[in-house]
């Protein structure tokens, strides 16, 4: 199974990873602490996927050719149509054929 990603999208990418681990090693040497040691994951992560987004947008318009809003349905498409009468559910579909007219349902209410 082959999966197209387009070259911008790779680029973008490959440029937030390098961001991501400049951002890890700059906060691992400001520490004081030993090289490959003590640095900010957390922060580096979300400064790569800060970067990604920012460029996303920027280059892509951030949807990816597609539109925000679907388009309308072709106007070819008419209206559903109702059911003809030979179709529609019978009464002993509904309720089980046992029915109360509307008027008795809400008078006798004792």
């Amino acid at each position: 199974m082959n999966v197209h990603i387009a070259p911008l999208t790779a680029a973008i990418f490959v440029t937030s990873a390098v961001v991501a681990y400049l951002v890890y090693k700059a906060t691992a040497k400001a520490r004081g602490q030993a090289p490959g040691t003590g640095g900010d994951v957390v922060g580096s992560i979300g400064s790569g996927a800060a970067v990604f987004a920012v460029l996303m947008i920027l280059f892509t318009g951030g949807t990816d050719e597609q539109d925000a809003i679907p388009s309308a349905p072709p106007a070819s498409r008419s209206a559903p149509q109702p059911f003809p009468a030979s179709h529609q559910p019978s009464d002993s579909l509904v309720g089980h054929g046992t029915t109360v007219p509307l008027e008795s349902a809400t008078t006798s209410a004792a």
